[in-house]
């Protein structure tokens, strides 16, 4: 939990960050099929993405899956004991009922995994305050969407655009 909220601090930190192997890696992602000669070329891809931001977690996410493929399960293991603790960190913060609620995260792309993570579908996104809330289908869920808390986000862009 320290380390995912006090990364903020660290002067790498970048609230957009974007791996440069994206493209390179979105073949895999948006492929019918992983082909097991690719393995090793895929983990060489988010273990270097995850190098230059450690809390990747689109990356861990599909490094701890590819670990799993290739039958690496202390690998797996590892990788994905540290995406469910970040993502345990991001619950800790809050429930994301309401705007006083809002879960922290420390980048956008951290909304979308854990939307994805709960099999959750937002129809739209609107910033309220210091937070993004996303907006799902009418009736669909128990909720009607959810506040992601990203003032440190804000105040990381309107550092860097002094």
């Amino acid at each position: 939990r320290h380390l995912y909220f006090g990364y903020v601090f660290n002067s790498k930190y970048d609230a957009y960050y974007r791996s440069p192997d994206e493209e390179k890696l979105s073949k895999y992602f948006t492929s019918d099929s992983i082909y097991e000669k690719d393995y090793d070329e895929i983990i060489k891809l988010s273990e270097h993405s995850i190098s230059l931001f450690p809390f990747d977690l689109r990356q861990m996410n599909y490094l701890g899956y590819i670990y799993h493929l290739k039958g690496d399960n202390v690998a797996a293991k590892k990788i994905s004991n540290r995406f469910q603790n970040i993502l345990e960190a991001i619950l800790s913060s809050g429930n994301g009922e309401k705007y006083e609620t809002g879960m922290h995260v420390i980048s956008v792309s951290h909304e979308y995994v854990f939307l994805n993570m709960f099999r959750l579908e937002s129809i739209s996104q609107s910033l309220v305050g210091n937070c993004d809330y996303l907006a799902f289908e009418k009736d669909k869920y128990k909720i009607n969407g959810v506040y992601f808390n990203i003032e440190k986000m804000l105040e990381n862009e309107e550092k860097h655009l002094k």
